[in-house]
């Protein structure tokens, strides 16, 4: 999105987030402070704050517009049950200020069924309006991924939908002045299951790679390894790469919201294992961690885990739900000394309340005599090769390496006399 379909995009349009009433949020991104990592938006941000492009406000009461855009969805408590009251009051905020003609486009991800059973109702309810006569609701969800948002807004087709015909006419003209490329949904329903769906395949597919994995170590095979070989010129295969684990906010939210739609009429599908067995990845990499480890090791050793994020391309500074912050505490409820690495350490312990000791001076990587590659930034094999794997470097002592995925080449880390392990 350009800089000038930007300031189009924002004009008489409010973007109802979460943490709606935080009036901290609010001045600090007026100050340009982002407690995330997005490439190109910083620039976009700025120029239309400068420029008066974009309004901030923390209380619905201040501000009035003609469309809305929820930019909140489902999410789920501690005990992984669906929980929608961030929304659900939203809705009646936004309920109590539409007026005739207005548009409501819920961008968050939402149970199915959620739209039509849920936020039409309350927002009629509260409006005292009729949807599809006096107001318009739809759906469109975002599908952009974490890292590339500013690329995939552009390039990437928008699913639209409208809870009725009338409604989907109105999203449809809204979004294709701002969207290159839309994709017209049957109802509502189909735009839900369509962003739940992709979010549930990807899971799925990392969990039969993990499982893989699992099964190949039972042979002292690397699942790693298998995989490419399998994939290698059969073009009907493209079987993932095992991991850590599966984190970050979306996948293993939305495989939960998905099982769970409001009308029920799923309920307890089978396809949904892959979360007990993405759960599971981490301890059972833990496990073998732990178990390399003590072999080779004394009491006062210890683990350095490089990458906290629960992914490493593109690059971010979310941990969220990450295989990496599970794996430290893992390992130090059994007692192993462990810290974390990230070429964005200092932005994440900034940007969040964490236990987790992590350790910013690379150089001290001599200290710890087990290394875990977590993620799949590029950077740390980089690392690696500087620090610990260059054979110029007389100084390296014995390292147990643990390659989750797979990024370095055994013989190279063999020949430097460091044991290595991959999944």
């Amino acid at each position: 999105m350009n800089k000038k379909s930007f300031k189009v995009f924002c004009h008489n349009i409010i973007f109802a987030c979460s943490k709606i009433n935080n009036e901290d949020n609010i001045n600090k991104i007026k100050k340009r402070k982002i407690n995330f990592f997005e490439p190109g938006l910083h620039p976009l941000l700025n120029y239309n704050l400068k420029n008066s492009k974009i309004r901030l406000k923390s209380n619905l009461k201040e501000v009035n517009s003609n469309v809305y855009i929820i930019c909140l969805g489902s999410d789920f408590d501690k005990r992984k049950k669906v929980d929608n009251k961030n929304i659900v009051s939203t809705l009646k905020k936004i309920g109590k200020k539409i007026y005739k003609d207005n548009i409501v486009l819920i961008r968050g991800t939402t149970q199915v069924g959620f739209t039509n059973k849920i936020a039409k109702k309350i927002l009629e309810n509260t409006s005292g309006l009729v949807c599809g006569k006096d107001f318009f609701l739809g759906h469109i969800p975002e599908r952009i991924v974490e890292g590339k948002a500013m690329e995939e807004l552009q390039k990437l087709p928008q699913i639209v939908s409208g809870s009725t015909k009338r409604c989907f006419e109105k999203s449809r003209n809204f979004c294709t002045n701002f969207f290159t490329k839309t994709i017209d949904a049957e109802s509502c329903e189909e735009s839900e299951i369509i962003k739940l769906s992709s979010n549930a395949f990807r899971d799925l597919n990392f969990a039969f790679a993990n499982e893989i994995s699992r099964i190949s170590s039972l042979y002292n095979l690397s699942g790693h390894n298998l995989i490419d070989k399998a994939n290698s010129g059969y073009e009907r295969n493209y079987i993932s790469k095992p991991s850590l684990g599966v984190g970050g906010f979306c996948l293993p939210k939305d495989v939960i919201l998905f099982k769970t739609p409001v009308n029920k009429k799923f309920e307890g599908y089978k396809l949904f294992s892959s979360r007990l067995i993405n759960d599971q990845s981490v301890l059972r990499v833990a496990k073998l961690i732990i178990k390399a480890h003590k072999k080779n090791s004394n009491k006062r050793s210890k683990i350095l885990i490089l990458g906290a994020t629960f992914k490493g391309m593109p690059e971010t500074i979310d941990i969220r739900n990450s295989p990496s912050m599970e794996l430290s505490e893992i390992l130090s409820k059994n007692n192993i000394k462990n810290l974390v690495y990230d070429v964005n350490g200092v932005e994440i312990v900034n940007n969040n309340s964490i236990n987790i000791k992590f350790l910013f001076d690379i150089k001290k990587i001599e200290e710890f005599e087990t290394i875990v590659l977590s993620n799949n930034n590029i950077k740390y094999k980089d690392i690696l090769f500087n620090n610990i794997l260059n054979k110029i470097n007389k100084k390296n002592k014995f390292k147990i390496i643990f390659d989750c995925w797979n990024m370095l080449d055994k013989k190279v880390c063999e020949s430097a006399g460091h044991e290595y392990h991959t999944l």
